[in-house]
């Protein structure tokens, strides 16, 4: 029990280390949690775990994008007269685009460089330091 325990306190002291370069209170709580992982599992068990938390968040994005869509297309059939149809599905397309737009120009400053050659560009020139502008835009 007692070895367990110095083990336990070796890997505390080995994460304080790290993070007083750093600074406990500059670091993020998921840098925290990260780190930690990192430390404890192995670099396979650490890839796998990360593979799984982005596979179920796409997945539970897909689901949400898909539930509003449907939800959407419901209102539209069956909650909105016949006349007014025609009107909603001139009116969201337009509405789409122009949001898309107003996004592109407001919040990412009009560069709107997609596909995987911006991302590949972006971690050769910047240490695999991708900005979190150019992960966003990619979704848009």
């Amino acid at each position: 029990m007692k070895i367990h325990n110095r083990k336990k306190y070796l890997s505390f002291l080995k994460f304080k280390r790290d993070f007083q370069k750093y600074g406990l209170e500059k670091a993020r709580s998921y840098e925290l949690v990260l780190h930690w992982l990192h430390n404890r599992l192995s670099r396979n068990q650490f890839l796998l775990l990360s593979g799984i938390l982005v596979g179920c968040t796409a997945g539970l994005a897909g689901v949400i994008l898909k539930t509003l869509v449907h939800n959407i297309h419901y209102f539209i059939t069956h909650k909105v007269h016949f006349e007014y149809q025609l009107l909603f599905y001139l009116v969201f397309p337009f509405l789409g685009i122009v949001l898309t737009t107003m996004i592109v120009i407001t919040l990412f400053k009009g560069q709107d460089r997609k596909g995987i050659g911006a991302i590949l560009y972006e971690i050769a020139q910047n240490s695999s330091i991708v900005s979190s502008v150019r992960m966003y835009s990619q979704i848009i």
